[in-house]
């Protein structure tokens, strides 16, 4: 067992440097700066406003929490003032925000198709990938919603009242969020169909260290240092920026898990799959004309044919 996962481990490192998931990550970062708040006012428009649960201030609130660390309280609050904004749904504001969504999607997109070598799979179409954006946005904001909406219930909200209950949920709650997030972007995003199985391990890894991490970073930026003094009033800048870089390098490792689950973790590997890969050499005395064909020539099937026979049917002298 410990074998296996010293394995695991190692494939990990490799297809972690190979991928260069670091540089990615501040690829992404950028991306997400120009996407992040788009996004959620495009998901924001499919979500019901019902009073009696008021789900859409219920989704804001939680889904900014989640994604964006308490001590960048100023990030916080301008992302909060900026999703309680009133945009007139029309057409044009509509397709604005599609495009600006949709363009994330896809550099998210091929990302994952890197680290999963899903290029030379299947061919895309922008169709498909349209029915990918909209699957993973309406239905992951249903989910989302239908589990904040359960909390409202009163045989749920007695469970709140409970201290210790109060205190787990802090964690349960923000996990079970995430993971429904990581579970629909592994499905959805990359442009092969992967396993359940792999899906839930990776999504529930990334999830549980995503909650660790945020803790901890918030620990570290709130006690142990005083950023305030170097950058001022622009703190929660690079507070920020930093934050958004760790969550892609947390999002990539467990797009890296999953690719190691579904064996995609090689290059290449996902072209040969079906194919048996033999590797001969020849040694033998030609003349020089026929030596240098042979030898910067891409061989065919009928090419190894032919020289094989030629040394069978060879009679010895």
């Amino acid at each position: 067992m410990n074998s296996k996962f010293v394995v695991f481990l190692k494939a990990f490192w490799k297809k972690f440097r190979e991928e260069g998931v670091f540089k990615e990550s501040a690829a992404l970062t950028f991306v997400t700066l120009l996407g992040f708040v788009p996004f959620i006012i495009f998901i924001l428009f499919f979500i019901p406003e019902l009073p009696f649960l008021k789900s859409v201030a219920s989704f804001k609130d939680v889904l900014i929490s989640v994604f964006v660390p308490s001590s960048a309280d100023q990030i916080y609050n301008y992302i909060l003032q900026i999703t309680n904004s009133k945009i007139p749904f029309n057409f044009f504001n509509f397709i604005v925000l599609l495009i600006t969504s949709y363009s994330l999607f896809k550099i998210i997109n091929d990302s994952f198709d890197n680290i999963l070598n899903a290029h030379e799979i299947r061919k895309k179409s922008f169709f498909s990938d349209i029915i990918k954006f909209f699957g993973m946005s309406i239905f992951g904001s249903l989910l989302i919603l239908i589990l904040l909406s359960a909390t409202s219930f009163p045989i749920v909200s007695k469970f709140y009242d409970i201290p210790i209950l109060q205190g787990i949920s802090l964690y349960v709650t923000p996990f079970i969020l995430l993971f429904i997030i990581f579970t629909l972007g592994f499905i959805y995003i990359p442009s092969v169909k992967v396993s359940t199985r792999s899906i839930a391990i990776g999504a529930a890894i990334s999830s549980g260290i995503w909650i660790f991490f945020k803790a901890f970073f918030n620990f570290y930026i709130i006690h142990l240092t005083n950023i305030q003094v170097i950058f001022g009033v622009l703190a929660s800048v690079p507070i920020f920026l930093f934050w958004i870089y760790a969550n892609w390098i947390i999002i990539l490792g467990g797009v890296i898990i999953v690719s190691i689950l579904e064996k995609r973790h090689i290059k290449n590997l996902a072209d040969r799959k079906d194919k048996q890969l033999v590797r001969i050499t020849f040694e033998k005395i030609i003349n020089a004309g026929e030596r240098e064909e042979i030898s910067s020539t891409a061989l065919n099937a009928e090419k190894v044919k032919q020289i094989i026979s030629e040394i069978v049917n060879e009679q010895p002298d």
